[in-house]
């Protein structure tokens, strides 16, 4: 048992001894007792304040409108891009040949299609015949992605023209092409100067490589594998643009694009497909279309001549519904 504390004599001022016990204590635990009544208050309010909500929840938010959801449906649905063929033009390089690249973009589903026209191809446009190369040279863009219409009955919804440093530039500012290369090249000029040189094997390719590689002429297939292979490394291209990480630069490479190259591409192209490339990240959505035909040689030039059904076939892959 605690011991209590023994009374204090002190000597008053008439000098009589007198006795007095210490002044109480103050109690202990009187502001534990306050907080917990004040933390008991604020938990009474917040039950009395959630009772309240569940009883009046469905006067203060109504339900909503199920027929919205059917108009949000149809919203995204309208918004929807509709395919868009794209005539990738580079100017003549070394070869004197300029290339010509036709991509068909599919939103839902997701697909981009590729298509390496050669510069020989024979196409009657504007009351006149002549080959792709012919029309770019003498009418320019507008009438070059016109015969490249008029050869398989479709819409070339917009253009990017490009010379061949500009090219080797937009390669390098997307990160290079992963290729492989099938054995080593080496081509050499009338002067004896080494032109190409590339070594076998998968490889991520400069702009300055892919120059080299779409200039090759020594394929044992001849101008076909050249072609195929034109359209192989546009396709692995842009299977490597439409992954998660290089969609996160996908601004700063569409605006490098727009600026380095003459095109009609615009602001709002870009942000209607940007969703939907990122829907198509990591599927490796890019495949190629070969176009049919034969080469032959006219005079002193060559010709790539193609029939009527193997221009229906191409067409319907671009949109032409046509048998």
């Amino acid at each position: 048992m605690k011991k209590k504390a023994p009374p204090v004599t002190y000597t008053h001022v008439d000098g009589a001894a007198r006795t007095a016990s210490k002044p109480p204590r103050r109690k202990k635990g009187t502001g534990k007792r306050a907080l917990v009544f004040l933390a008991t208050l604020l938990l009474c309010l917040l039950l009395f304040g959630l009772i309240g909500f569940f009883l009046l929840r469905d006067q203060l938010f109504p339900p909503a409108d199920p027929s919205a959801g059917d108009t949000a449906a149809v919203s995204e649905q309208q918004s929807v891009p509709a395919p868009m063929n794209l005539l990738i033009i580079q100017t003549a390089d070394k070869d004197g040949l300029p290339r010509f690249w036709l991509t068909r973009f599919l939103a839902d589903p997701g697909s981009v299609t590729i298509t390496a026209l050669p510069a020989e191809t024979m196409v009657e446009s504007a009351g006149r015949q002549d080959r792709l190369s012919g029309y770019l040279s003498y009418g320019g863009v507008s009438s070059a992605s016109q015969a490249v219409a008029d050869l398989c009955g479709v819409t070339v919804d917009r253009t990017v023209r490009m010379s061949p440093e500009q090219l080797e530039g937009v390669i390098d500012q997307f990160g290079g092409v992963i290729y492989t290369v099938p054995r080593r090249l080496e081509e050499y000029d009338a002067e004896g100067n080494l032109t190409v040189s590339l070594s076998a094997g998968r490889q991520s390719l400069t702009g300055a490589h892919l120059r080299q590689l779409f200039a090759y002429r020594g394929w044992e297939e001849g101008r076909g594998r050249q072609i195929a292979v034109q359209q192989e490394a546009a396709a692995s291209f842009f299977n490597q643009c439409l992954t998660a990480y290089n969609l996160g630069q996908a601004e700063s490479n569409f605006l490098y694009l727009v600026n380095h190259s003459e095109t009609n591409l615009s602001r709002a192209d870009f942000d209607a497909w940007l969703p939907w490339y990122q829907k198509m990240a990591g599927t490796s959505p890019a495949g190629v279309m070969r176009a049919e035909g034969t080469y032959d040689n006219s005079g002193s030039r060559t010709v790539f001549t193609m029939t009527e059904t193997q221009r229906a076939l191409l067409g319907g892959a671009y949109g032409n519904e046509s048998p």
